[in-house]
């Protein structure tokens, strides 16, 4: 009986591991991102059942495409993450880099699996394409993104703004995505970036132990302070632009000057020498893009009965209905 109880407790142990090698409040967070693309194209997608199933399956390609990321950048992180995070499922124990390899294998196929039968559906070749290269991107910054300052941090805050095309592209008008999309896409850019730089600064001291460069490494916290500012100022243009070109100047105007206050305090307040200052600071830089997403939900209630592009959205009505 104790034997029994042993092998459940390990294998609950093994699940819990692998599930936290997925970083779930990561992946949870790039669903609204997907399906905000896409009703920033149709604000009314919810109400067609196939605009439902159609957004639900671009949300899950994502996530599960995002999960395996998260597994891959752990295997090739696993010396720094002994000294930076040694809680881990890897540098505990609590998962083998075989068992986590497999997971990574088995969430990209689905992701693929996923994103072909969203390509049936629409009938295009986009939605399998982009999956396929954004899982290749994954695996590229995984092992050698760190290697490439700037440019790796960059290369995930791409990644970050293609969840927003996914959406965008799976719901998509005759034209390409419209302005809408492409400001919340800048959005996730900016703020993915800055995120990504801060995680890096936190993780500092294991990646220079490992032999890695990152930004963080190569310029002085002052310099890298006031770099980080600047980026930061572009926050409140996209949801500025937002207002602007919706010509809607109430609650949408008023929520968009909400995140950069927030994040400039967070990066102004910042000690570059303390790793755990640099991890509050980038916690609340994830803060700002929940307040942004808010925003962007509020623009879409406010439009819900956009009739800026009549055309596209009729063609767009007509190609749901011919969808299964």
């Amino acid at each position: 009986m104790m034997h029994h109880d042993t092998t459940t407790r390990d294998t609950a142990d093994l699940l819990r591991g692998l599930l936290a090698l997925c970083r779930p409040q990561n992946v949870l967070l790039s669903v609204p991102v997907v399906m905000l693309g896409g009703l920033c194209e149709d604000p009314a997608a919810l109400a067609h059942p196939t605009g439902r199933v159609t957004l639900l399956i671009a949300a899950a390609v994502t996530a599960l495409a995002l999960a395996a990321g998260n597994v891959l950048n752990d295997l090739a992180d696993q010396t720094e993450d002994r000294i930076n995070r040694p809680g881990r499922p890897l540098p505990s124990g609590k998962v083998r880099p075989a068992e986590a390899r497999l997971l990574a294998l088995g969430l990209q196929a689905g992701s693929l699996i996923l994103a072909g039968l969203l390509s049936m559906r629409l009938v295009s070749p986009w939605p399998t394409g982009i999956a396929a290269v954004c899982l290749l991107l994954l695996w590229l910054y995984a092992w050698r993104g760190k290697q490439w300052p700037f440019v790796g941090n960059l290369l995930v805050a791409l990644l970050s703004a293609a969840a927003v095309i996914y959406g965008a592209l799976a719901l998509g008008l005759p034209g390409g995505p419209g302005w809408p999309a492409r400001s919340l896409m800048g959005f996730a850019l900016v703020v993915s970036w800055i995120r990504e730089v801060l995680k890096d600064a936190e993780d500092r001291e294991g990646d220079q132990r490992a032999g890695r460069r990152s930004l963080p490494m190569l310029v002085s916290g002052s310099v890298l302070r006031r770099l980080l500012l600047a980026v930061a100022c572009l926050v409140p243009l996209t949801g500025l632009l937002l207002g602007l070109l919706s010509h809607q100047w109430g609650l949408t105007w008023a929520l968009c000057l909400l995140p950069a206050p927030l994040g400039l305090w967070a990066i102004w307040n910042w000690q570059p020498d303390s790793p755990r200052s640099a991890g509050g600071a980038q916690r609340l830089w994830k803060v700002v893009m929940l307040v942004g997403l808010l925003i962007y939900s509020v623009w879409i209630w406010q439009t819900s009965a956009r009739t800026d592009r009549p055309e596209a959205h009729a063609a767009r009505s007509t190609q749901m209905e011919s969808l299964p």
